[in-house]
């Protein structure tokens, strides 16, 4: 639980016992890694327990938990992104960031999928900014992302354009991937259609 968690705890237990990095939580099958992501977002300052994990035992960035997830995934599946979070993790595994699920999807999917509607919280322009340069963040370690489909069939530019995406985030797509402007996805439609 990362409610009370001091950076000098941290520090004292994974001196003490740095395996218990690659322990797994028996009720929610997550490392501590893994739980600390699910509530890192741009609200918290989790940015330096994180950084500190990952300089201990880097390869904890890759592991998975039961359904599959690494630890980007929880990091990209915020409502407040983290751009901090996002970034230390990619720095140490940018692999992870082709690492799908087991839906089949990657973080770049996650990252996309909150939906914003105009009344929302999410299309504030501060946030908005921060998913776009998230999605930079992912495609950066992995370009090939914007030709992944997630499991219903969508690239990450319909994703994008059904969400809402901010501009940013449709021309970091458009660049890594034109031709997702022209794929149809399982419903036949087209980003355009979906940006309608």
């Amino acid at each position: 639980k990362s409610g009370g968690l001091s950076n000098r705890v941290l520090r004292a237990l994974l001196g003490t016992f740095p395996e218990s990095l690659r322990h797994f939580d028996e009720d929610s099958g997550c490392t501590s890694l893994h739980l600390l992501c699910k509530v890192a977002n741009s609200k918290s300052n989790l940015d330096m327990a994180i950084k500190m994990i990952l300089l201990t035992l880097p390869e904890t960035a890759l592991l998975t938990d039961r359904q599959s997830k690494v630890p980007l995934h929880y990091a990209t599946n915020q409502r407040f992104l983290c751009k901090k979070t996002i970034e230390v993790l990619l720095a140490c595994r940018p692999e992870a960031a082709m690492v799908k699920d087991a839906l089949g999807q990657l973080p770049i999917h996650y990252a996309l999928m909150e939906k914003c509607d105009s009344n929302q919280t999410c299309n504030n322009d501060v946030i908005a900014h921060s998913q776009g340069l998230v999605v930079k963040e992912l495609l950066n370690a992995h370009q090939r992302g914007a030709q992944v489909r997630d499991m219903n069939g969508m690239l990450p530019l319909s994703l994008a354009c059904r969400n809402n995406a901010p501009y940013n985030a449709i021309t970091e797509l458009i660049s890594a991937y034109s031709d997702a402007a022209k794929d149809q996805d399982c419903d036949n439609r087209l980003p355009l259609h979906w940006a309608c």
